[in-house]
């Protein structure tokens, strides 16, 4: 496991931020539901996408003195993101490689 105190979103991160970058967020996240509801409207419009990111959440629950804690899994492929067809298909190849190689069992079947 290790600190964590900001999640940097990789095309906005700057050459040295990628050099530095040791983890990557694989999406789940456990949210105390108030703490939720008071720092969704602080985020703000990131100013070189123009997107809002929820991952920003995580620097406002630092800055309220929560703390966060990330979870390392067995093999990078586990956490693999998903946000395009090309990506969902990079996704579909490395599951079917892990059923091949007996890592993981087909949903339902028990191992």
């Amino acid at each position: 496991t290790g600190h964590v105190v900001k999640i940097v979103e990789e095309k906005n991160a700057t050459a040295l931020q990628k050099k530095q970058f040791k983890w990557k967020n694989a999406g789940p996240w456990l949210v105390k539901n108030k703490f939720l509801w008071q720092a969704l409207p602080r985020i703000k419009k990131n100013k070189r996408s123009g997107e809002y990111y929820l991952t920003d959440l995580l620097e406002l629950a630092v800055q309220a003195g929560h703390r966060a804690i990330a979870v390392p899994v067995a093999h990078v492929s586990e956490a693999t993101g998903v946000n395009t067809i090309e990506h969902l298909k990079d996704a579909q190849t490395i599951y079917e490689k892990s059923l091949n190689s007996g890592r993981h069992s087909a949903p339902g079947k028990r191992q």
